[in-house]
């Protein structure tokens, strides 16, 4: 039995791994992102070179060697790809951060001028975080304005909220930041010391203005609510509160407020549903990206949310082309464009664990549907399965990053997804409603979405009173991860469970 058994397993790993073909965007992926991950300049610079001879290799393969086995040059080439552009964006931040400068002592510093990279957020503590680029500095009594350049955090008690592309002027003295990868000055100021100059681009300002009005009508959707379709639509959670966060976390279920695939999946599903009279289906398509590409504007390109637009436009994209769509490619091309687009974003605590719950769900996810799908009701197996896979492949970065992981959102994501869902819709039809002057209608929509609201709280708040686990990360864990995550995406589980079952259906005679 023993003996079957293994010569199963080897036959499932030959023909997963040998057999079939390892897509070339994949390979470029790895290589690049960790080069990226590594955040060694010797690193990086050996990786360029080794760029060279590597793809010499994998030109010979291509003008050398039999028609069959061609596959192999892509992919001596596509890893040489990796290891270039990997390298040469280390290179390039590493060069960003060497020349950042402020001219003039810190400590003779009064005021700062930045320009936001991001929109930005509120803390627990109240404070206001703004996250950008300087652009100039002056001394005391303003003496001196001199050009400055490098990335600064400034933190403003109770600040007011600014957006991307926004000019500040703050009254703050910068410091040296320390433990910040991409940061290399901090400061804290008041409220009253933030001044508003206008904006870096055009672009900037027209995205606020349309943020702003989407913002105000966001308030017609009731109290309650209101704070919460902010969050999910927009990403803005200065006006969630901070006990409902606390309650997604314990539910293991703080992906739903961070935007991402789920997010874009709930828009182009509302969109396609509303372009049923579109009859031409690659029009319906086209249409659709379009409106996921307006959403990645204007709630902003977070990793997560950046990784599922692209995917998505990779993949209506092959669909217009007539050529075959592999999610596990598309997630790979799209980690190629984040290295290419945001190489920054690739070592946040959001690019792993978006790309480490999507290959989850595609992998494991995609094997556990198939066989919960002969037991439970398909939507159930679905969601079910997928949380199970994006669960498991996250859970060294939970672990890594918190100590605590919270099994119940396992469960939690089969009841919150629908029910978030169901108010991310509601809050999308009702939006525009809302400019109505029918005082019935604007009395009946915050009626509806608060209740909305309060059910989506109570259950969350339920499933936050289940216990988490914790755990001290230690080093070897992520090999012990490594490897079950390998085992499951593979199929090797599936393989033992189908040879155990056939040895139990047919016992081997006396």
């Amino acid at each position: 039995m023993i003996q079957k058994l293994a010569g199963a397993l080897i036959a499932r790993l030959k023909n997963h791994i040998f057999l079939q073909p390892v897509f070339p965007l994949a390979v470029a992926a790895v290589g690049g992102v960790v080069l990226l991950l590594l955040d060694t300049t010797l690193v990086s610079f050996v990786g360029v070179m080794a760029a060279f001879p590597l793809a010499g290799c994998g030109l010979a393969l291509f003008f050398l060697t039999p028609e069959k086995t061609k596959s192999r040059a892509f992919l001596f080439l596509a890893f040489s790809a990796g290891l270039f552009v990997g390298g040469v964006q280390q290179l390039g931040l590493e060069l960003k951060k060497q020349t950042s400068y402020i001219p003039i002592k810190l400590r003779t510093v009064e005021e700062v001028g930045i320009i936001l990279d991001d929109d930005s957020y509120r803390l627990e503590n109240g404070n206001t975080v703004y996250r950008g680029s300087l652009f100039e500095v002056s001394s005391r009594g303003r003496s001196m304005t001199v050009t400055a350049q490098g990335a600064i955090l400034v933190f403003v008690k109770n600040g007011h909220a600014a957006f991307w592309g926004e000019r500040l002027r703050i009254v703050c003295v910068p410091r040296r930041a320390s433990g910040q990868a991409d940061i290399l000055y901090t400061a804290s100021a008041r409220q009253d010391a933030v001044y508003i100059e206008g904006f870096a681009s055009p672009l900037a300002e027209f995205r606020k203005t349309l943020l702003a009005a989407v913002i105000h009508q966001t308030e017609m959707l009731g109290t309650d609510a209101a704070g919460f379709f902010k969050a999910l639509f927009l990403g803005i959670k200065d006006d969630l509160d901070f006990s409902l966060r606390e309650s997604f976390q314990k539910s293991g279920s703080m992906h739903l407020l961070a935007l991402s695939g789920l997010h874009v999946g709930m828009v182009v599903m509302l969109v396609s549903a509303l372009l049923f009279w579109v009859q031409k289906r690659k029009l319906k398509i086209a249409i659709t990206a379009v409106v996921a590409c307006c959403y990645l504007f204007l709630a902003g390109p977070s990793p997560s949310l950046l990784r599922a637009v692209i995917m998505f436009a990779g993949a209506g994209l092959a669909y217009l082309v007539e050529r075959e769509v592999r999610p596990v490619n598309i997630l790979a091309f799209s980690a190629c464009a984040v290295l290419l687009l945001a190489p920054e974003g690739v070592r946040t605590l959001s690019f792993a664990l978006s790309y480490a719950a999507l290959l989850g769900i595609l992998t494991f996810g995609r094997k556990l549907h198939r066989w919960f799908s002969s037991r439970l009701p398909s939507r159930i197996s679905a969601l079910l399965s997928a949380a199970l896979g994006a669960q498991l492949f996250t859970i060294a970065f939970v672990f890594s990053a918190f100590s605590e992981w919270y099994p119940a959102g396992i469960i939690a994501s089969v009841i919150l997804i629908p029910l978030v869902t169901v108010f991310f819709w509601a809050g999308l039809l009702f939006l525009p409603m809302t400019l109505l002057p029918i005082q019935a209608v604007r009395d009946t929509i915050p009626f509806l979405m608060n209740g909305l609201f309060w059910v989506l709280r109570f259950m969350t708040e339920l499933f936050a009173s289940i216990p988490g686990i914790h755990a001290e990360w230690q080093w070897w864990y992520w090999i012990v991860a490594a490897i079950f995550c390998m085992i499951a995406g593979s199929g090797i589980i599936e393989t033992v469970i189908h040879e155990l079952r056939k040895q139990k259906r047919n016992p081997p005679g006396p």
